[in-house]
């Protein structure tokens, strides 16, 4: 059955001291406005109710802390605080990984650098163009890895972890079997290195792949 709303009495009744309606309204709206509008964008349940929660927080602090006037519509108010807030919370989330891809990136540089060797000769006009465009295809390379793959290379080369003491949490059968997993990533690494360095069309990256 549909929750009645009555947000009008709700806030009423809370003005006079009395919350439990309004607690009963929040709790309703969390549930069956908040959160379903938010899965759909999400398509995480984690993420719908986290963000949700964040909305009724703002929501109470505004109109009940401090005393606003409360919209006429709330459930419609509710409903654009849902979005502007995934909206939010999608770009810090872009901006975290970015910024988790471009410290991996400078790190796995210095990491990989007997595999990849030296890096590019380039003339000097062009030297600071084609090194970003590498680092571009470094980032891009690294998205496309496959979640296993970072995960392990993170612990074991950034975070300097043994492969005997991670391979279990990331549920490789044996350590022997993680090693070889390891050399595996970091094989398809340079592979997808060299297809996003194509992709660019970056012509003069000489011993880099």
């Amino acid at each position: 059955m549909e929750y009645g709303f009555d947000w009008k009495k709700a806030f009423d009744e809370a003005s006079a001291g009395r919350r439990k309606l309004l607690d009963e309204h929040m709790a309703a709206a969390y549930q069956g406005v908040l959160v379903p509008v938010l899965r759909k964008k999400t398509q995480s349940e984690e993420d719908a109710m986290e963000i949700a929660g964040m909305v009724v927080e703002k929501f109470w602090n505004r109109f009940v802390n401090r005393g606003e006037d409360p919209p006429k519509n709330v459930n419609g108010y509710l409903f654009v605080m849902a979005n502007n807030a995934f909206i939010a919370f999608a770009r810090e989330r872009k901006k975290r990984e970015h910024s988790t891809v471009e410290l991996d990136v400078n790190r796995l540089k210095h990491s990989f650098s007997d595999r990849l060797e030296s890096e590019p000769n380039y003339e000097e006009g062009k030297k600071q163009e084609q090194k970003e465009q590498v680092y571009v295809a470094m980032e891009d390379a690294v998205r496309k890895l496959g979640e296993k793959c970072r995960e392990l290379l993170h612990l074991n080369i950034f975070e300097r972890k043994r492969i005997k003491d991670i391979f279990q949490g990331l549920g490789i059968p044996t350590a022997n079997a993680a090693t070889k997993k390891k050399d595996a990533c970091i094989r398809n690494l340079r592979k997808l290195l060299y297809v996003e360095i194509r992709n660019l069309q970056i012509t003069d990256y000489g011993s880099l792949i």
